[in-house]
């Protein structure tokens, strides 16, 4: 199965999937856990273009279906919307569930500790999703989590996990 985790820079998605990576690996231990930010140095793509950034969904997509094909589950973090690699990712996974982690962009620039969105805004940086790059929402997730607040991560979690069994994704 590929639990594919989605969201704006800054919603959340890798702490959030990553606390869903351990539960779902206790259960099933040929569990990975992948994150854009990690797999943009793993896979060589370092450009932040609309472009760029689409191969390097393409390039997650590709190692999420070889990783499907043997067997092996995957939980995936990343910004990665694009709705052709999300058809994609529906047409070609054994298994496939689509959850967005919602923030507002009010929010993301709140917590904006790296200043990317800040930065963006008053154009000191460009190839910002959500910013000068429009973001493509999820047109159909199994399942959206309100990360509006960063409390309560155990109780998202749990909700995850309670879809995941509810619909046989898992045990």
């Amino acid at each position: 199965m590929i639990i594919w985790i989605t969201g704006l820079a800054g919603a959340g998605k890798t702490t959030i999937a990553t606390a869903v990576y351990h539960e779902i690996k206790n259960i099933y231990p040929n569990t990975v856990f992948l994150d854009g930010d990690i797999l943009r140095e793993v896979l060589g793509v370092y450009g932040y273009s609309y472009d760029e950034r689409y191969i390097q969904a393409e390039k997650i997509h590709n190692l999420c279906k070889m990783l499907d094909n043997q067997d092996i589950n995957v939980v995936c973090a990343t910004i990665g919307s694009f709705h052709r690699i999300q058809e994609r990712n529906r047409a070609s996974f054994n298994k496939y569930c689509e959850i967005y982690i919602e923030v507002t962009m009010e929010n993301l620039i709140k917590r904006d500790k790296k200043g990317l969105y800040s930065r963006a805004l008053i154009g000191e940086t460009i190839n910002v999703v959500g910013v000068d790059i429009k973001p493509e929402v999820p047109k159909n997730p199994e399942l959206i989590v309100d990360n509006n607040t960063l409390d309560c991560l155990e109780h998202k979690v749990e909700d995850i996990l309670n879809y995941l069994r509810d619909n046989q994704y898992i045990l």
